[in-house]
């Protein structure tokens, strides 16, 4: 389910966006709103990003650049970051926005669910991600993190075996079943990604406007 794997080839790269950004601290801020692009445009509740501790062409390491401004950054921005992994070659980063997550998560559907799964269920979201962050083994990535990436919940039931709805296709992640609501909602999230990347390449410290924007967990 993990998406990183995943993603079409269609979206925009994001080493086309930084290369035009000079500054550092400007960079991983262009980096992470490029990275939760939908989650600031309030039509997803999370995103996963995965910052790996090497040196991108345009000669900046991210995974050193998120750990020197990341804690200023993420105090500027209404949306919230966990550590899912952490390791000397890597961080996952779970950015969520947590209205719109909460209501996910308290979703009649997603609550019986993870519950079936072993959750608790608690009005704090905070217990509940500490609770998924437990089940990460190594780089592992439990399945159900499709439920708080706001993949359709029928999608993410099959993928993991709990009914029997055939493959129908492949997008951010396996769409199974009829799959017109989850093609819709996946065209959603690629036209929020897009219109975001296109900012973010054609206006310089666009970055530091969007990752501030108050509506974005309206």
């Amino acid at each position: 389910m993990l998406e990183l794997r995943q993603i079409r080839s269609s979206r925009i790269s994001w080493l086309s966006v930084a290369t035009e950004v000079p500054d550092s601290r400007e960079c991983v801020a262009t980096f992470l709103v490029f990275g939760s692009a939908e989650v600031l445009s309030g039509v997803r509740p999370a995103n996963l990003v995965h910052i790996f501790n090497r040196t991108f062409g345009c000669g900046r390491n991210m995974y050193d650049l998120w750990h020197k401004y990341g804690a200023a950054l993420m105090q500027e921005s209404r949306i919230e970051a966990m550590p899912l992994h952490n390791s000397p070659t890597s961080t996952l980063l779970l950015l969520y926005a947590p209205v719109l997550l909460q209501r996910r998560l308290h979703s009649r559907s997603a609550t019986t669910f993870l519950c079936t799964l072993g959750y608790s269920i608690t009005k704090e979201i905070d217990e509940i991600l500490h609770q998924l962050r437990a089940r990460f083994v190594g780089t592992d990535v439990p399945h159900e993190i499709g439920v708080f990436l706001g993949y359709p919940l029928k999608d993410v039931a099959a993928f993991m075996g709990h009914n029997e709805l055939p493959v129908a296709s492949q997008r951010l992640w396996k769409i199974y079943g009829r799959s017109h609501r989850s093609e819709a909602l996946a065209d959603l999230y690629q036209k929020h990604h897009t219109r975001i990347a296109k900012q973010l390449r054609a206006e310089s410290g666009i970055s530091f406007e969007l990752w501030r924007k108050e509506k974005c967990c309206a």
